[in-house]
């Protein structure tokens, strides 16, 4: 790649929502996903902010027993990433 080169990759996640891939040698790596329209990135939108609350939820269930102190210890100590459901929406099969 040369100082200035630009490539571009594009993915279909689904029909209606396209990942692009931006490659440069100035700029680095950027990606952006593009919704077919607003209700689309809506739905999207509404549906993380569900997994967001449910990864949460399930954190706290599954550690019940612990009281806020320790809740905090055990985040630090697993790792816990309260922001797994946007890899994991990357994740989907787009065959």
């Amino acid at each position: 790649m040369k100082d200035d080169d630009f490539q571009l990759e594009q993915v279909q996640v689904s029909p209606d929502i396209e990942v692009l891939h931006y490659t440069s040698n100035k700029s680095g790596n950027t990606s952006i996903m593009s919704f077919k329209d607003n209700e689309t990135l809506k739905l999207v939108l509404e549906q993380l902010k569900e997994n967001f609350e449910q990864h949460d939820l399930d954190f706290i269930e599954k550690y019940k027993d612990l009281d806020i102190e320790a809740l905090n210890q055990k985040d630090q100590e697993i790792g816990f990433n309260e922001y797994q459901p946007l890899f994991v929406c990357f994740l989907i099969d787009t065959n």
